[in-house]
């Protein structure tokens, strides 16, 4: 896995994580932006690994589909 994947990846788990702590505190709004960019770079690194790299999240979102 390369570098920028791996990125990816990480700060997935890391928005993950966060999104995690703001349920723990009620936060529900504030946790699902967090699962949002989740998803958003898990998607991003999916893609790069297949050599496909998009500059927005619409993009990202279209290349997904």
């Amino acid at each position: 896995m390369n570098e920028e994947v791996q990125r990816q990846f990480e700060q997935a788990a890391e928005c993950v994580e966060d999104a995690r702590v703001l349920l723990e505190n009620d936060r529900l709004a504030a946790a699902v932006t967090r699962v949002y960019y989740a998803m958003f770079h898990a998607a991003t690194a999916a893609l790069l690994a297949r050599g496909i790299r998009r500059r927005s999240h619409r993009a990202t979102l279209a290349a997904v589909h």
